[in-house]
């Protein structure tokens, strides 16, 4: 114990680098590791990704100065109608706005702040139509965006989240927690 004490302080800070430097040194040095973001998939037409809450496939993709419901185009503006087919595969039913708010992005490098859709409807005209356990829904997603930002032949990224399911405990049902990015969908405006 007396032995321990007498070994100086500097000796108790450098004797941890020194053995780290003699590790680090056969592995190829400090500069070997390369930090690279997780690449996320990328899902064409045709493709669908697979949730823990949705199953979800992007379909057509069109620009109109009409949207689903019969309303016109304010000035200097389109719609973006993205035809969406979507599964709930969770086991409690919910909204196809919980859908598209929390799931379905439309990528904002083209557009400044954030761009959220404006109507969410069914193949019935039914608006957020409510997504049952099990069954497939067509939905008609619409974003009002700058007439000058998109035309036909542009390439879109819709950004698709996921988000781990944890049991509520202050409210009864399911919390959606830790949502990430999962992956991207890619589709050529009409």
């Amino acid at each position: 114990m007396t032995l321990l004490r007498r070994v100086p302080l500097l000796v108790w800070i450098l004797a941890p680098v020194v053995v780290a430097a003699l590790v680090a040194w056969p592995l190829g040095g400090w500069d070997t590791v390369k930090v690279v973001s997780k690449v996320l998939p990328t899902y064409a037409d045709g493709q669908t990704f697979h949730g823990h809450r949705f199953d979800v496939e992007i379909g057509d993709v069109h620009l109109s100065t009409t949207d689903p419901r019969g309303n016109d185009a304010k000035d200097g503006k389109v719609f973006l109608i993205a035809d969406v087919e979507v599964t709930n595969v969770w086991h409690e039913p919910t909204t196809a706005g919980t859908l598209v708010y929390d799931n379905l992005k439309l990528e904002k490098k083209k557009f400044d702040g954030a761009l959220g859709p404006d109507v969410m409807l069914a193949e019935d005209g039914t608006f957020n139509p409510e997504l049952n356990m099990g069954m497939r829904r067509s939905i008609e997603v619409v974003w009002t965006v700058p007439d000058t930002a998109l035309q036909s032949g542009d390439t879109v990224h819709f950004q698709l989240y996921d988000a781990v399911p944890r049991a509520g405990f202050v409210i009864h049902g399911t919390s959606w927690a830790d949502s990430f990015e999962a992956a991207t969908a890619v589709r050529t405006i009409d």
